[in-house]
């Protein structure tokens, strides 16, 4: 309790009372029988050594000093038990081990001193209890004094709880018993900290302590909400006020009692709780809805600011006026209005769907609640109003409303119930079947398909579905009346109720009939042109066979022919027999180039033409066309340049072995058809800045010409420009047709550009790939001129650079045997020659087993008996190690990688190149001497 200025009360008693019982006396009759006992067992312990037996004796002493409350009497007695304990060690008889006794005098006065300090912390406790005791039967003896404030004590609605300054509860009255659960027997001389929950437990003594020592304070003389803890564990909020009580004995304060109030605030809390709830439910709703409030008369008292902002008002122009202001004028003289405010003041909710005007004297549809207000008697007292905005939802409706009258009038529609019972049908439907709409209401749906189908398990299963709720889409067919099959494009849709369950099926779907008949037709058109697909791919694979067949056929023969011509020019004099030689290699040559044409347009057509991206040099390319082409502008008197247009990417991403062909067909035809002037080949980057650099060259001559006309037909195969250039110039037309669609696998394009009579300019246009991180290089013009001498190359005969090359030659043409043979020995190679596979793969064996192994072996891949491909995989299959290099006739793009599969490690076509060929074998072999010198 506290007064007026929140200072502590004082409890000021008229006479003298000791707050605490008196010591109690120990009485000496007691005193002499302990000491009687004691003297006693010393004179047994030094006559007879029982040790340890009897250290028990002195605990038991010592623990019967529990007789009294005197703490100084468990000291004195557990004193002169060590004192005679350690007398009777010095005094007992020798007899036993001196150890061992040492050790069971150590353990008695452990012993001793543990059940001392025992019996000291019992008697502590039963002090303080007697102590708490005391002070609560003075505290109740001082409140009967005073009778009618311990009836407020005991009738308070608040628990009022006394605890001394170590935590004691020390008074509890009955409220207190009420809120907690616990009777005053069961609290009293406990601590307050049974009544507190974590954190507050833990906290309580060093916050009581640390009042008591600085006195800073939370509580005391104020109050704050904590929370409590019942006897059950559970929680409980309160609020919880402290005062301060002295309790002074002769003139000064002897104890500090402290008084808490404590109120049960759950009731309280809840209900702050439920309110903030509400007021949070109805801010929600304010938020979301529109919200007014009027007078039992239709007065406007108060509207949201929702409510006002979809009608277009300000609150100022509505309060004070009546709901009238939102209908129209019929409504508001209507019958049906007044019966409207009739129930409302009858208390009577309405909830509708309702048209309003707003300011702008536009409809606003709401959906609504008037939901009158109660006071205190039962009676309306206002009605308020909670509405939201659905016109949208109102034109969206009448929108679907006027969709589904378009898509019946468009559509067949047919209802059915969850069994299949036929409910509903519209006049598309009913023209379509045939049927009048009497013939198929309250008919099951099956009427409409025919007997198997309707016994099918599909056709259960496709019932279960729907009446899971799941809709079916698809095309099917149905029968109409007639027995004519009706094929329909159909989407079944169950329509649930507001439970989510299925109530209805509802039927779209349009004729296709049509369709589904044409396109069976397609179908089967489209077999049809699968079959002649397949046909034509056999034909096109036959044709790649028949050219992949002839290539080798021709090249072979073709191989004897240019390698003797090439041995007759070395070995002629006569300029006769020298232009007569020349005149068969160079009508040779134009034959392969004819093949290789025929080739490569085959493979193209049939798309296995690949093409590789790797780093290349622009300049280099095209400073190898130049070179190359120069013996033929020469040999026409013609000037051949090449300019670059600004500076050029060091590399590009691209396919040189293709372009390179494709700039060598350009220019082969600009020198064609140029019989004086010059050749230009101007080379220039495009877009460099730009995400998609492209390189441009453009070959320009000053030649016939091409007419507009027949510009168009320069890319088609077989075909040149006139019929009479080609007697005029020769050629087959192939090489710009192999040349745009190279291009194109390029990721390019080419254009041409000419006038007749005065020149032509062909463009091509290649993608580089990225030019980041590409060095740009500036590079001079270039003039290939006419030169002084012999363009063609001499072969010097003396030089033998496979000397002592042991090799063996696996070939069934005699010609061919006789050519390279000559050709490998004239180059200093021992030549050892088979006519088929099975006869290599035995010489390779005997040599390796003789041990004179041969260097290389020169494997043609096309022989009777055991064919190069079988031979190669044979030796490599009983790891025969040393090199071996097909040779072929076949040219087409699998060849390589087919011989490369075999085992083979180079590859040659015939025609042979004498030079790559001697070459490719004088690496290999020393490839194997390297080896066998390490």
């Amino acid at each position: 309790m506290e007064n007026g200025t929140n200072q502590p009360a004082r409890i000021k008693p008229g006479k003298s009372v000791p707050l605490v019982p008196a010591k109690e006396a120990i009485s000496v009759r007691y005193l002499l029988i302990v000491a009687f006992l004691l003297f006693l067992l010393l004179l047994i312990d030094i006559s007879i050594p029982l040790g340890v037996a009897f250290g028990v004796l002195y605990v038991l002493l010592v623990r019967d000093t529990m007789r009294s409350l005197r703490w100084e009497l468990t000291l004195i007695v557990a004193i002169a038990s060590t004192i005679l304990t350690l007398v009777g060690f010095v005094l007992s008889p020798s007899g036993s081990s001196t150890w061992m006794v040492i050790s069971n005098r150590i353990l008695s006065i452990i012993v001793i001193w543990v059940t001392a300090y025992i019996c000291l912390k019992q008697k502590k406790t039963e002090i303080e209890k007697r102590h708490a005791a005391f002070k609560l039967a003075r505290f109740q003896e001082r409140s009967k004094k005073n009778s009618s404030h311990q009836a407020i004590l005991e009738n308070v609605v608040d628990a009022i709880i006394t605890i001394t300054s170590r935590g004691i509860i020390h008074a509890f009255n009955a409220a207190g018993e009420r809120i907690f659960g616990y009777t005053a027997e069961e609290v009293l001389g406990q601590n307050i900290k049974m009544l507190m929950p974590s954190p507050y437990r833990e906290e309580h003594d060093g916050y009581l302590a640390r009042y008591l020592t600085t006195g800073k304070e939370k509580v005391i003389g104020s109050g704050r909400e904590v929370v409590g803890q019942r006897k059950d564990g559970t929680t409980f909020p309160i609020h919880l006020s402290v005062s301060q009580v002295f309790i002074e004995e002769g003139g000064r304060d002897e104890e500090i009692l402290f008084t808490g109030i404590v109120r049960d605030l759950t009731s309280e809390v809840y209900q702050r709780q439920l309110n903030a709830d509400y007021e949070g439910q109805i801010a929600a709703i304010g938020k979301s809805q529109m919200v007014i409030e009027f007078a039992m008369d239709g007065t406007i008292l108060k509207a949201n600011g929702k409510f006002l902002e979809t009608m277009g008002y300000s609150l100022e122009e509505v309060i004070g006026q009546h709901h009238s202001m939102f209908v129209d004028a019929d409504e508001s003289q209507s019958a049906e209005y007044a019966e409207f405010w009739e129930k409302l003041n009858q208390g009577e909710d309405v909830t509708a769907e309702l048209k309003r005007i707003n300011k702008r004297g536009q409809d606003i549809w709401i959906q609504a609640s008037y939901n009158p207000i109660l006071d205190l008697n039962g009676k309306p007292c206002k009605v308020v109003k909670y509405s939201v905005d659905i016109s949208q939802q109102k034109l969206l409706n009448s929108d679907y409303e006027g969709q589904i009258a378009a898509i019946s009038k468009s559509q067949m529609v047919i209802e059915f119930d969850l069994d299949g019972t036929i409910l509903k049908a519209n006049e598309k439907f009913l023209e379509t079947m045939g049927y009048s709409l009497e013939e198929v209401i309250g008919q099951h749906h099956s009427m409409f398909v025919d007997a198997e189908e309707r016994q099918s398990t599909e056709y259960a299963l496709f019932w279960e579905k729907l009446n899971q709720g799941k809709y079916v889409t698809a095309e099917l067919k149905r029968i109409n009346k007639h027995g004519q099959d009706i094929w329909i494009q159909a989407s079944y849709n169950p329509i649930l109720d507001l439970n989510g369950t299925p109530c209805k099926i509802v039927k779209y779907s349009v004729d296709v009939s049509q369709r589904v008949l044409i396109d069976q037709a397609l179908e089967e058109a489209k077999q049809d042109l699968i079959h002649a697909k397949e046909a034509a791919e056999l034909a096109n694979q036959s044709k790649s066979e028949f050219l992949a067949n002839m290539s080798h056929e021709i090249r072979t023969p073709m191989t004897a022919i240019l390698g003797f011509t090439d041995i007759l020019l070395g070995s002629v004099e006569k300029s006769e027999d020298i232009d007569s030689v020349k005149t068969i290699k160079r009508n040779g040559e134009s034959l392969i180039g004819l093949i290789n044409d025929i080739l490569d347009l085959s493979k193209i057509e049939a798309g296995k033409l690949d093409v590789e991206h790797i780093d290349c040099s622009p300049r280099q390319i095209v400073a190898d066309v130049a070179s190359l082409m120069r013996i033929r502008a020469v040999a026409k008197g013609l000037l051949l340049k090449v300019m670059y247009d600004g500076p050029l990417p060091e590399t590009i991403c691209s396919d040189p072995t293709r372009l390179r062909q494709v700039l060598i067909n350009l220019v082969g035809n600009a020198i064609k058809f140029t019989e004086t002037g010059s050749i230009e080949i101007v080379v220039r980057l495009l877009n460099s800045e730009g995400d998609d650099p492209r390189l441009q060259l453009t070959v320009t001559d000053s030649g016939i010409g091409i007419p507009e006309e027949k510009i168009e037909k320069l890319f088609s195969p077989f075909t040149q420009a006139d019929g009479s250039t080609t007697r005029q110039f020769g050629g087959t037309g192939l090489g710009l047709t192999i040349s745009k669609r190279l291009v194109e696998l390029l990721g390019g394009m080419v254009s041409v550009a000419s006038t007749t009579g005065e020149g032509s300019s062909f463009t091509v246009t290649v993608a580089t790939g990225p030019l980041d991180d590409v060095k740009m290089v500036l590079s001079s013009t270039e003039s290939v001129l006419e030169e002084e001498g012999s363009s063609e190359t001499v072969v010097d005969h003396s030089v033998t650079p496979l000397q002592n090359c042991r090799i063996l030659y696996a070939e069934d043409g005699p010609d061919n045997q006789r050519l390279i043979s000559f050709i490998l020995k004239k180059a200093g190679a021992v030549v050892i020659v088979v006519e088929n596979g099975q006869l290599a793969v035995e010489a390779a064996m005997k040599a390796i087993a003789e041990d004179d192994p041969f260097d290389v072996i020169l494997m043609d891949m096309q022989m009777p008996v055991l064919d190069g491909y079988a031979a190669t995989r044979r030796l490599r299959n009983v790891n025969y190690a040393k090199p071996i290099i097909a040779l072929t006739a076949h040219a087409m793009s699998t060849d390589q990688q087919k011989c490369l599969k075999a085992g083979c490690d180079d590859y040659a076509t015939k025609p042979i190149n004498r030079t790559k060929l001697i070459q490719s074998i004088a690496r290999h072999a020393k490839k194997t001497e390297d080896i066998s010198l390490a």
